[in-house]
């Protein structure tokens, strides 16, 4: 997997590309917007298979991606981005808990995420998730998701 740096470019840009996925419009436009806000190239899409078709047509560093989704869910979005190299780095999120599967994060960082985190979360928190893949810190503002 190749380094990520997110080294500023004269535009004040990140130079790393994001990509939302999660059919609650709401929290992916969120997400772009808080990202967006300190620089990072961000871009949300409803589901799995429309995530699959953006990675196919351009370069993304960090995908950030719901469980739960119709078409393609996040656990397939997972296996297929097995086979994309290079991959991309993962962040898996779910609000929703199932008795058939307990513990659905678990199963996402068997499946290749990089980070889980469980919804709500403060934005902070994905910040925070973000830097570490980064390995160095990213701008504070004040933010609201």
């Amino acid at each position: 997997m190749p380094e990520m740096k997110s080294g500023r470019s004269p535009e004040g840009k990140t130079g790393v590309t994001l990509l939302i996925v999660d059919d609650d419009n709401q929290i992916g436009c969120s997400l772009v917007a808080l990202f967006q806000r300190l620089g990072f190239n961000a871009t949300t899409v409803s589901n799995g298979q429309s995530a699959l078709n953006h990675l196919l047509k351009h370069t993304v560093h960090i995908v950030i991606t719901d469980i739960f989704m119709p078409e393609c869910d996040g656990l397939e979005l997972l296996r297929m981005l097995r086979k994309i190299d290079p991959r991309p780095r993962v962040v898996a999120m779910t609000g929703a808990e199932h008795a058939a599967m307990p513990d659905l994060l678990r199963l996402a960082r068997q499946l290749g995420a990089d980070r889980t985190i469980r919804k709500p979360f403060q934005p902070e928190a994905m910040l925070q998730l973000v830097e570490e893949m980064l390995g160095e810190p990213l701008p504070r503002e004040r933010t609201c998701v």
